[in-house]
């Protein structure tokens, strides 16, 4: 994961790929931080596509920092 922190409008929407950027890491991490509760998608029933609020990107910084 990146060491800056992500600078992003907490009411955007953002795809798998722009979040995985955004952070600096792979699908597999973020489907791993999803499984564990620490990011949870707009669009939980829909496996094929999540979505993520900036707010959701944000806070998962917060919480990987503090780990």
């Amino acid at each position: 994961m990146k060491e800056t922190p992500p600078n992003l409008p907490p009411e955007n929407v953002y795809c798998v790929k722009q979040v995985c950027a955004e952070l600096g890491v792979s699908k597999t991490t973020l489907s791993k931080y999803r499984r564990n509760g620490l990011i949870v998608p707009l669009n939980p029933d829909n496996p094929r596509r999540f979505k993520y609020s900036g707010q959701s990107v944000n806070e998962l910084f917060l919480k990987h920092s503090r780990l």
